[in-house]
């Protein structure tokens, strides 16, 4: 069985390249300072797109 590589957050380690520029994103969502998730279109927005400098998206 394949246990997938976690980081200290819990978040999936993935391993390999990609284009950013030609990936698209697949799920884009934003919680509140309530805990309420919203989700958001990512109406054919690419990865390069969500890169923002010192962020975690």
């Amino acid at each position: 069985m394949n246990i997938p590589s976690t980081d200290n957050n819990g978040k999936i380690i993935l391993s390999g390249t990609y284009d950013p520029t030609t990936t698209p994103a697949a799920t884009l969502y934003q919680i509140t300072t309530f805990g309420t998730k919203i989700d958001l279109s990512t109406n054919g927005m690419m990865c390069s797109e969500l890169m923002i400098e010192g962020s975690d998206l």
